[in-house]
């Protein structure tokens, strides 16, 4: 009896991980450019929250994306 997986591949999922990891540390070196432009007080409080949800939504965003890609592919 044969097992067929209903994950993508390691490697489509490393890809979409790197992805989201270059994708991500981009956003925040603009969020933290922003917050230094606007002169916010507590900076890094503001920073640690808004690069957590960003990165969270990239990287599921990206990731439902691979998944459908590779469901695509697979039918």
């Amino acid at each position: 009896m044969s097992y067929q997986s209903n994950h993508p591949p390691a490697q489509r999922i490393t890809r979409a991980m790197l992805l989201a990891l270059v994708i991500a540390v981009g956003v925040m070196v603009i969020e933290w450019l922003l917050l230094s432009a606007l002169n916010v007080g507590t900076r890094v409080t503001v920073f640690v929250i808004v690069a957590a949800i960003t990165s969270v939504a990239i990287g599921s965003v990206i990731g439902q994306w691979t998944r459908k890609r590779w469901q695509k592919e697979k039918a």
